[in-house]
């Protein structure tokens, strides 16, 4: 296999200067234009040799959603949310689903808009265990059963994606007889991927009804650190070690900062969402090749982890969201499915973009008019401008805060940068040589004193002066491994090249030996020709990646959801909700591990 991957790149190399110097101009024109462009990629088995244990694996990148902030959406606020994640590369929404009773109306329009375009938009269910925990297995079963078969409902080796928040203390045997029901009624034994809590993963890998486990607290710090150093219970090899050959979904998350008095939701804390938080995290699960990634949220704006647009309803969290656009933090990331997705180290950049975010207080500001009070663990924050530039060649960035500018020598790729900030407006700008090629403003100016905390993070990019950035500043994302269509093509290319060579080198002995009897010219072209055609190995081995059943889904048009990510009561530390507010569980002021609970609007009347 790798030596006919080999041999096959290499003639895609050699096709075009063969062409080029057997045939005319003209004839040389016809060969194929993906020959031109790139060598076939090295096999999946050479890539990751240096991965050790657990290959890595070209994957499939979902968005959490939380319906229950979609409960006035139209099908056009439906269709631009699918078309902006899938652009994005994004491959589904994980529907964030619990006992609500507007969520089967809900769930019914998402699927039903997403099944107008085409192919359809992926959905599948994530079952908030905290909101269903009084929830029968019929109960959930029906739930299930009701997209299951859907055409829009993502499948993974042919069987229906399901994923949740909790649920662990329903036992195993509660999640086998949802399956068998489930099987019972569409056909098809869900492929099932929880996020659990209260246990190590080994807990649950046992499991027979686990097909694989989703580390939610992975996507944060759970101590004042860096990503990088995250306490190894969460981390990603906690996971990794013990699955063997069950899947494993990461989850990734770019910020956390929620705000809400003891009287509703009590819910009043940050992580550590510095040091490129979602940077960093995208450059280690490149590194860690799980099957899935599940993006924490597209639209939990109680919880400021939102990288979608802002719209449809809010959980009464307009106070630390409106005017925090987040959207560039969608586009900045496409860089980095492109590389997990391909399993490069990096992908390409076809023109400079200039990332830029920050919080719009020092840490230690005391505001005049809060009754809420400081967030805990607001202490472990930094107070950064934080940038991403990604440069199609080296130069200059400064970012700006009030009078404080700091410089920075950029490299071609990806570059992190940050200057301390006080108060001030915050300017960003990208040169080379000698000239300004991208300047950008922060919205939003940074004040010594606010009259509310906000710990939210307001996120823009930088303009192109020539005003003629693309939508997508990065190379087009793409399967590296090749879709049936490309391989058929570069088949066909291929041997169309070759024949046409055959043809050349047909041609140019007819011609030398034009002396020579018709029968033995016509039995010296048909040995060359036969020769060539066969140079090229036969058919084009299927190369490695998705084809196979045991390679992660994919999935032609990418969505991503938000989570409501509810705790079961025998998490220390959380409290009962109020029957007012609509029962459940929240986090304790200092959360415990294992998260805490998203706010859904159908909680407050204002909302309804």
């Amino acid at each position: 296999m790798l030596s006919s991957y080999r041999a096959l790149s290499a003639l895609s190399l050699l096709l075009p200067l063969l062409a080029t110097t057997l045939l005319p101009p003209t004839a040389a024109s016809y060969i194929p234009a993906p020959l031109y462009a790139r060598a076939l990629p090295a096999p999946a088995e050479e890539r990751t040799a240096e991965l050790g244990k657990r290959a890595k694996r070209k994957g499939s990148v979902f968005a959490h959603f939380i319906v229950g902030n979609a409960i006035n959406y139209t099908d056009t606020m439906w269709t631009s949310d699918f078309k902006l994640a899938q652009g994005n590369g994004i491959d589904a929404f994980a529907l964030n689903v619990g006992k609500d009773d507007f969520t089967e109306r809900v769930v019914d329009e998402a699927f039903a808009a997403a099944e107008l375009l085409s192919p359809p938009f992926k959905l599948f269910l994530s079952l908030d265990m905290a909101s269903l925990a009084d929830a029968s297995v019929g109960d959930v079963a029906t739930l299930t059963s009701r997209y299951a078969s859907k055409a829009a409902h993502l499948m993974h080796k042919n069987r229906p994606l399901v994923s949740t928040f909790a649920g662990e203390v329903k036992g195993q045997q509660w999640w086998v007889d949802w399956k068998g029901q489930v099987q019972s009624s569409v056909g098809k034994e869900p492929f099932f991927v929880p996020a659990f809590f209260g246990q190590t993963p080994s807990a649950f890998v046992e499991w027979d009804a686990v097909d694989g486990l989703f580390n939610w607290n992975g996507a944060w710090p759970q101590c004042d650190c860096d990503i990088t150093a995250q306490v190894a219970a969460v981390g990603d090899s906690a996971y990794t070690d013990v699955l063997g050959s069950k899947a494993y979904m990461a989850a990734v998350s770019p910020w956390f900062f929620t705000h809400y008095p003891n009287t509703t939701l009590n819910k009043n804390w940050v992580y550590r969402s510095d040091d490129h938080l979602f940077n960093e995290r995208w450059e280690q699960l490149d590194k860690v090749g799980p099957d899935f990634v599940e993006v924490l949220t597209w639209n939990d704006f109680g919880e400021s982890h939102y990288i979608g647009p802002v719209q449809g309803s809010q959980p009464d969290s307009q106070a630390w969201v409106d005017g925090f656009p987040h959207t560039e933090w969608l586009t900045m990331q496409a860089y980095y499915i492109d590389a997990y997705k391909s399993g490069k180290e990096e992908a390409g950049v076809r023109q400079d973009a200039f990332y830029f975010w920050y919080r719009p207080h020092p840490r230690d500001a005391v505001a005049t008019n809060d009754t809420v009070g400081r967030p805990a663990n607001s202490s472990i924050v930094d107070d950064n401008v934080y940038g991403a530039v990604f440069a199609t060649a080296p130069g200059q960035a400064t970012i700006s805060v009030g009078s404080n500018q700091k410089n920075f020598d950029i490299k071609k790729g990806a570059n992190l940068i940050k200057n301390p900030f006080a108060s001030g407006k915050v300017v960003v700008t990208l040169s080379r040589n000698g000239a300004t090629i991208l300047t950008g403003k922060g919205d939003v100016e940074i004040v010594a004193q606010p009259r509310q905390y906000n710990y939210n993070a307001w996120v823009g990019s930088a303009e192109d002066l020539d005003q003629n950035t693309p939508q997508d500043p990065f190379y087009p994302l793409e399967d590296s491994s090749l879709s049936g269509g490309a391989i058929a093509g570069i088949v066909i290319g291929v041997v169309a090249g070759l024949a046409l060579i055959a043809a050349a080198i047909f041609f140019f002995i007819r011609r030398r030996r034009a002396k020579n009897s018709e029968g033995e010219l016509a039995s010296e072209a048909h040995g060359l020709a036969g020769a060539s055609v066969a140079s090229g190995a036969g058919p084009m081995p299927q190369p490695p990646g998705r084809a196979s059943e045991d390679a992660p889904l994919v999935v032609p048009e990418p969505r991503m959801l938000e989570h409501a990510r509810r705790q079961s009561a025998n998490y220390a530390g959380l409290t009962k909700r109020p029957d007012s507010l609509g029962g459940g569980y929240y986090g304790s002021p200092i959360p415990p591990p294992g998260g805490s609970l998203h706010s859904r609007p159908g909680s407050f009347a204002s909302n309804r």
